[in-house]
């Protein structure tokens, strides 16, 4: 199921338009190693973030480690698991203030929610 893409890089999850390994709606979930520290870039849309979880686990990932989450920006299929991944970790999230103003301030049609419908 998960993708290993070079050493400590791997895809633990993606939707229909990505690798298919969690949500159809999810974008590409990605999990860098660095030994002492595990960070995750994006959280997919957040219908089933617990398959990214089990993802994670099944690659023998010290779970332990992930204290970061990066976004890459704020679109829906690209935040809206933060929230349950923050609190399964215990994670700092880092994105740029701009995007971190949209999801604050519920910006539906910076994230992207509007299209949704």
């Amino acid at each position: 199921n998960i993708m290993k893409i070079i050493e400590d890089i791997y895809v633990v999850g993606g939707g229909e338009y990505g690798i298919g390994l969690s949500c159809n709606l999810d974008c590409n979930v990605f999990i860098i190693d660095g030994g002492t520290e595990i960070g995750i870039i994006d959280c997919g849309i957040g219908f089933k973030p617990e398959i990214i979880v089990e993802n994670i686990i099944h690659e023998r990932l010290d779970i332990r480690k992930i204290t970061k989450i990066f976004l890459t920006h704020a679109h829906l299929d690209h935040s809206g698991g933060t929230s349950f991944l923050k609190k399964r970790f215990n994670s700092a999230i880092y994105m740029s203030d701009i995007e971190a103003d949209f999801l604050e301030g519920g910006n539906e049609e910076a994230i992207g929610l509007k299209v949704a419908n």
